[in-house]
């Protein structure tokens, strides 16, 4: 049995549940009967960029936040899974609605074969809105940003309502290395105050926000626990233990079914 617990002035209904862009089969999937696109014409040997003098070779190789030459790199590179075979299918984290996507180019044009390895440019960004508590300052909007895909899902359009855990595209290639994407989460500095609750920079004495909530809180009971109104005395395992100390009134066990 599971139960969650939502703190009063919350709506349940507008907490969100973030997940990762890969999901194994082991864990509730949707649309999965979507096709790879060709793989391309990589030519990296074993999609080892290093050996194309790349300058995203380790330790950058798409490292956040910065890359191998200095470079300002705005999220990291990740390599999809595989599962019977093949890489796992890229995913929205979050329910949201989509606000730019671009199907990747097929062309050879230099832009994507730089050194004459191929790069996709299937991008898809996402616009998520959700809570993290009580009140106006608790609404944030922030975007997931899915880039370099070999393939975008063809029933996505801007605009169009998406849910957690649904397909976006398929991984693609970065620099002749696949299976992989670059991807982001990213806000405004308006709403990046509304989570931290400071102005973005150095600490210093400012605290933090303390009153955050992202997400539900889940706990598991057991079949066959028993609960108690109060903590129980701190000198009795529970109602059915004898008593060590009687100083202080011992809890009742809560009715079952309560």
């Amino acid at each position: 049995m599971t139960t969650s617990i939502h703190c009063d002035g919350f709506r349940p209904d507008r907490l969100m549940i973030i997940s990762p862009p890969f999901l194994f089969a082991a864990q509730p999937q949707q649309n999965d009967a979507m096709t790879t696109a060709d793989a391309g014409n990589t030519v990296v040997p074993d999609g080892d960029v290093c050996t194309s003098g790349m300058l995203e070779c380790e330790p950058g190789n798409g490292a956040y936040p910065v890359s191998h030459n200095l470079g300002w790199h705005g999220g990291p590179h990740l390599r999809a899974p595989e599962e019977g075979g093949h890489p796992l299918l890229v995913r929205a984290i979050a329910d949201g609605r989509v606000v730019y996507m671009r199907k990747t180019d097929t062309t050879h044009k230099p832009t994507l074969q730089y050194r004459n390895v191929r790069t996709d440019d299937g991008c898809v960004v996402i616009r998520h809105d959700t809570e993290i508590g009580e009140g106006e300052n608790a609404k944030i909007t922030y975007y997931s940003v899915y880039l370099h895909m070999q393939q975008v899902m063809p029933t996505l359009a801007v605009g169009k309502k998406v849910y957690r855990k649904d397909v976006v595209g398929t991984p693609g290639q970065i620099y002749g290395q696949y299976p992989q994407i670059h991807f982001e989460i990213v806000c405004d500095e308006a709403n990046l105050k509304k989570m931290i609750g400071r102005a973005p920079g150095p600490l210093g004495n400012t605290p933090a926000r303390t009153d955050a909530v992202y997400g539900d809180i889940w706990f598991f009971i057991p079949r066959g626990a028993k609960l108690f109104a109060s903590e129980p005395h701190p000198f009795r395992d529970d109602d059915s233990a004898p008593a060590i100390a009687t100083l202080y009134p011992q809890p009742s066990l809560v009715p079952a079914g309560t």
